[in-house]
């Protein structure tokens, strides 16, 4: 009976020594913010205007942008490296509560990051600007009147410095940005609630999708939950606030109810999923093809014309509203590919190698060889004009569902090299020439990951 309460207590060490161990990998983020904090309070006398801001974002600032961004690069690749290096040595000794740990140590990197003083994305102040017009009677996805001014349209302004972008989102993002804004009634309040909801969002997540992975084996399901839980451009990404984190929180629902067979309501769940974002119409294709897969199966036919009830749902709410937009972006809007496989060989060959790419992901999956998800991803950055960093958080379930896969760990790589999107925006960097070396940057994972089928197959075998 003494001995029956040792294998608990060593349990218990081994998880806090886990917890530990993946608490450390998140240490470059809190060292950066210490890093960046020193900075900005050092910051040039041009900028006194950018820091009175609610949420200080840096745009334009030239040589001390690209500190900025110095900064926020390095505090991500030294995670990044930790983290690979310590998910490896523990896979092997996986286990069924290592949710925990996990959790935890993503807690933690979200709270480094939010203690930067500075962020590298304004949308945060889109949402919250649609979210005021739409309170006030007025139009989302037209130009905002240049009359009607408030604290939440004029800082929106300021942030593109004249009238900021229509709103491209669906109902679904613009219903909670107005009951934001209509809740909170101040400015620096209501970002802050944005960015609290995306967090609350992308945890649940990360629970959804551990759940959702009961049946694989624990290092697998250990592998996956880390590999998408401690991203650290995606704890990044979710500490700026970006609305991929619904996208994200809807994508685990449905998988966490596909995977216990509630087939029906999973993949009605996916099928609306476009009712915050578009993306979600990138995973209604990739769980159709998974559907059509095992067309044999009831279930999967079932799926399928949840799919289709769900995605013709989600159109007529979308479409209609958003034509204004659309509209708008099409006559006034200006076809600019940067940091890209666009902005680096033109739109028509990056459009042919992402067609590529996306028929060798098809077929793949339609012979249910999951590595095609993989390539379905890569076929989307390649065919993006603009690939930002927080697409991590949509396109990194295909990473996962395609397991430890070459082109998986490439499309892994590109989410962390696409940071460098921030850069031009950061420090007002123009020069075609600099242009290309980042594009070129960003995309050779996605390249390597299309020629290499020898490397691919050596990583399997190992």
């Amino acid at each position: 009976m003494h001995g029956q309460p040792v294998p608990r207590i060593a349990s218990g060490k081994a998880a806090i020594r886990r917890t530990t161990s993946l608490v450390i990998g998140m240490l470059p983020l809190g060292l950066g913010a210490v890093a960046a904090r020193v900075l900005a309070a050092h910051h040039p006398a041009a900028l006194a205007v950018d820091f009175r801001q609610p949420l200080v974002v840096v745009t334009n600032w030239g040589a001390y942008g690209t500190a900025a961004f110095a900064i926020l690069a390095a505090s991500v690749v030294l995670c990044a490296a930790w983290l690979v290096a310590e998910v490896r040595r523990m896979r092997a000794d996986a286990r069924a509560n290592d949710l925990g740990p996990i959790l935890i140590a993503a807690v933690v990197g979200i709270v480094f990051a939010l203690a930067w003083p500075f962020v590298f994305s304004s949308d945060l102040y889109a949402y919250a600007a649609y979210g005021d017009l739409a309170m006030r009677g007025f139009d989302p996805y037209r130009l905002a009147p240049t009359t009607v001014h408030d604290a939440f349209l004029d800082a929106a302004r300021f942030q593109w410095s004249g009238p900021f972008p229509v709103d491209v989102y669906g109902p679904g993002m613009l219903a909670i940005a107005r009951t934001v804004t209509a809740v909170t009634g101040d400015l620096a309040i209501a970002l802050s609630s944005l960015r609290a909801l995306a967090i609350v969002a992308f945890l649940g997540s990360v629970i959804a999708l551990h759940a959702a992975l009961a049946s694989c084996t624990p290092r697998r399901r250990f592998t996956a939950t880390a590999a998408f839980a401690l991203h650290p451009v995606v704890l990044w990404s979710v500490a700026e606030g970006h609305n991929d984190a619904f996208v994200a929180l809807v994508a685990s629902l449905a998988a966490l109810a596909l995977a216990r067979g509630r087939i029906i309501v999973g993949a009605l769940a996916v099928g609306l999923s476009p009712v915050f974002k578009a993306t979600g119409a990138l995973l209604v294709f990739g769980l159709a093809l998974a559907a059509l897969a095992r067309r044999s199966e009831h279930r999967s036919q079932r799926a399928f014309a949840a799919l289709v009830v769900g995605g013709a749902i989600a159109a007529a709410f979308v479409i209609p509203p958003l034509l204004p937009a659309l509209v708008h972006v099409g006559t006034k809007g200006h076809y600019a590919p940067s940091l890209s496989l666009q902005g680096l060989v033109g739109p028509i060959p990056a459009l042919v190698v992402a067609a590529v790419a996306a028929v060798v992901g098809a077929m793949r999956v339609l012979r249910c060889d999951w590595r095609g998800f993989a390539w379905i991803g890569i076929a989307t950055l390649c065919a993006l004009p603009n690939a930002y960093p927080w697409y991590a958080l949509w396109l990194l379930p295909f990473a996962v569902a395609a397991g430890g896969t070459f082109p998986a760990r490439a499309l892994g790589l590109a989410t962390i090299c696409n940071l460098a999107r921030y850069l031009p925006d950061a420090a007002g960097i123009t020069d075609v020439e600099t242009a290309h070396l980042l594009a070129g940057f960003t995309t050779a994972p996605l390249l390597f990951a299309l020629v290499p089928t020898a490397l691919e197959r050596e990583s399997n075998r190992s």
